[in-house]
């Protein structure tokens, strides 16, 4: 069994490691002009739903519902990533295939697929290994998890507004161009 200070770790690291994927999202969006689709924007909001049962996890003490809600969102993550990957996998008529520029390879929404089933994965190897349950001690938090909170909730809050600058009141565009709100 690990102990508890050793799972809070591994809840910063992993918190951590899925800001990699929000960041560089949120980067490709921003600096190249890429807008997210809505099924993009749904596999962000999986990844936010994962961070969300971590962060529980760090303030409020180690409970199998934070981890469910964080095995809930990765299931739904990894199911809209799927149909994304499902949705271009096969070359349009012009010989193009998948949305958006590739990353190392892949295309972002495979990369969130990959993200999801890690989740998935270490999530349930958390669970096998830690105890039960671990109640939260004490409720102040050191400066690196408040750093990691509050790098996760402003990343959570500027996906936020880019949606809503891009989306606006109505549904998202299928195959979005500019912010809405902003013209």
């Amino acid at each position: 069994m690990l102990s508890t200070q050793s799972i809070k770790s591994l809840h910063i690291l992993a918190l951590l490691l899925l800001t990699l994927p929000l960041l560089g999202a949120f980067g490709i969006q921003l600096i190249f002009h890429e807008y997210p689709c809505p099924l993009c924007l749904l596999q962000r909001v999986g990844m936010l739903g994962v961070g969300v049962g971590l962060l529980m996890n760090l303030k409020f003490g180690i409970k199998s519902m934070h981890y469910g809600l964080s095995i809930v969102s990765a299931l739904i993550g990894a199911g809209v990533a799927t149909r994304q990957i499902l949705l271009h996998i096969v070359p349009t008529a012009d010989g193009v295939t998948g949305f958006g520029d590739p990353v190392l390879g892949l295309h972002l929404y495979t990369w969130a697929l990959i993200v999801f089933l890690a989740s998935i994965l270490g999530i349930a190897l958390l669970m096998i290994f830690s105890k039960e349950e671990h109640p939260q001690s004490d409720t102040v938090l050191s400066p690196l998890v408040k750093g990691v909170f509050i790098l996760f909730i402003v990343l959570a809050l500027a996906n936020g507004l880019s949606t809503f600058l891009e989306c606006g009141f109505m549904p998202c565009p299928e195959n979005p161009t500019e912010y809405k709100m902003l013209h």
